[in-house]
Parts: structure tokens; C-alpha cells; sequence
């Protein structure tokens, strides 16, 4: 689905709800592990909530807000030591909440906000930490590839 295609769902439904992919915000949000639900986005957001966003090169992410700005935010993945600018315009979704087996947690949800705040803590502590964990993703993804490519031949 395209970004514009699921800018124009949540607009009109007002809310969307997927299976996100990737590690960005481990271990609160793990790939392909929960089904989220995305709330068309309302005013401003606050700091450590979970925006959905597109990027200028039109991928769409979804990232925690670090800090609110003026005229946007800076977002950053859970699991990421770089953060990213983002105008206001580009932020288009929140996100509400997560689906376990049993039942939903609501984003506000005093037990899961204590989750984030205790992993935020340790992820500024540990940045090297994350760094290598990034690495060892890297790592072996590069060597997935490289393995399929010798399997083709």
C-alpha cells in the first residue's frame, strides 16, 4: 500500500489496523509480532507518543516523538540512535494501541507506558548496546543475500 493510499484510508475510516514489519521500535513494537491499530491523528502529538509518518522519500515510519517542535517533531525508532526532523504536514496517524491474543492495550495503558519509559531509560543508556544489535541485523541480512545468490547460480 502506498503512502498516499494509506494517508486516504485512515482519512476516511479513521483508523487502520496492520501487522507492522521491521525492528525499528523493538522491543515494544516487534516485527511481524502484534497487530497495531493506527488512529488518524488529531492535533498535536506529545512527547513519547507513536507517530505515523511519510518520509521525503515517500516510505511511511512509525516512530516514537523524542521532541516536540514548533512547526513538527523529532521522531526515533525504539531501537534506533539516530533521530529524524518531521513536519507537522507529514504526520498523519497515532498510534492507539496493540492486539495480544486476549485482548487490546490501549496506548495509554499504565502498564505499557511504564514498559516505555523503562526501555527509554536503558536505550539512552545503552546505545552501544543498540549499535551492536543494528550491526548484528545487518550482518545477517548481508549474509542471507550472499547465501541466496550462490544458492541462484
Amino acid at each position: 500500500m502506498t503512502a498516499k493510499e494509506l494517508r486516504q484510508q485512515i482519512e476516511t475510516s479513521g483508523s487502520i489496523a496492520f501487522v507492522p514489519k521491521g525492528d525499528s521500535m523493538w522491543p515494544i513494537i516487534k516485527n511481524n509480532s502484534k497487530t497495531v491499530l493506527i488512529k488518524k491523528k488529531e492535533g498535536r502529538l506529545c512527547t513519547l507518543d507513536v507517530g505515523m509518518y511519510e518520509r521525503k522519500s515517500g516510505k511511511i515510519a512509525l516512530h516514537r516523538v523524542k521532541e516536540v517542535l514548533v512547526d513538527g517533531y523529532i521522531f526515533q525508532g525504539d531501537s534506533q540512535t539516530e533521530t529524524e526532523k518531521i513536519n507537522e504536514e507529514s504526520v498523519f496517524g497515532v498510534f492507539a494501541g496493540y492486539f495480544t491474543k486476549k485482548k487490546f492495550v490501549n496506548a495509554n495503558n499504565e502498564k505499557y507506558v511504564l514498559r516505555v519509559k523503562k526501555w527509554l531509560e536503558k536505550r539512552d543508556r545503552n546505545c552501544l548496546r543498540l549499535k551492536f544489535f543494528n550491526l548484528k541485523k545487518r550482518v545477517k541480512a548481508k549474509l542471507k543475500r550472499t547465501f541466496r545468490k550462490k544458492e541462484e547460480d
